[in-house]
């Protein structure tokens, strides 16, 4: 069935979470094994944590990669920090981080982005200490990672926005879509699907997850793997 709305879908939008990146060494949030669902129970974090410079993205960051640059996916909007998905070749005009990216300075002058090869150690968009290298700029690089009460980053807030109000499929990966605003946004292509409670994540669309929460058209528990490989 997933293959079959797939093909028959003229614009799709993938919303991607932590989930995606557990392939990788890196945990989630609220998984089995996830960081907060180990600290309500009052436990230590996973052992054998990635860290993100470590960290190589998996066949699904991939998947996606090849799928966008093939044009059957049309936006990809994550919430993710690691930078895998511009690791895994991404083109950035196809992809929302919503949530920032640990290995980006931007200019404040410009808007000039810069990915590094190494993680910046700060996050709430704080000066980094170096100067944009675009000619007659000059302005100053900050970090790209939201903290708490940081609002998401403009720019990739309305393209996510509107990707998904075009959409006439949304595809949720790894993701329970419990932080808003970021969780609404699926909810953009609600008018073009026929959503039905199923007491499963809150998402439409298709969503492959291991959680169950609310409702949505089509729910796949199944590994991501398997899924795109079928696509």
């Amino acid at each position: 069935m997933l293959a079959q709305l797939f093909q028959a879908a003229k614009k799709v939008v993938v919303f991607t979470g932590a989930g995606i990146s557990t392939a990788c060494g890196i945990p989630d949030f609220r998984g089995p094994s996830g960081i907060w669902t180990l600290r309500k129970q009052g436990k230590d974090p996973p052992r054998g944590m990635m860290s993100f410079p470590l960290a190589t993205p998996s066949f699904t960051h991939a998947a996606l990669t090849s799928l966008v640059k093939a044009g059957r996916v049309s936006y990809v909007v994550s919430q993710n920090v690691d930078g895998l998905h511009l690791r895994s070749g991404m083109p950035r005009a196809s992809l929302a981080e919503l949530h920032g990216n640990c290995f980006v300075e931007c200019c404040n002058k410009c808007c000039a982005e810069y990915m590094r090869d190494w993680e910046i150690q700060s996050v709430g968009f704080k000066p980094t200490g170096r100067s944009c290298a675009k000619e007659g700029c000059n302005g100053m690089l900050h970090d790209f990672v939201l903290d708490w009460e940081d609002a998401l980053p403009e720019k990739d807030l309305l393209l996510a926005e509107l990707h998904s109000r075009e959409a006439d499929l949304a595809i949720c990966l790894g993701t329970s879509l419990q932080i808003t605003p970021a969780c609404n946004i699926p909810l953009k292509t609600i008018r073009k699907t026929n959503l039905k409670p199923t007491g499963e994540t809150f998402v439409h669309g298709i969503s492959l997850s291991l959680q169950r929460r609310s409702h949505h058209d089509i729910y796949l528990k199944r590994n991501m793997l398997s899924c795109f490989l079928l696509l």
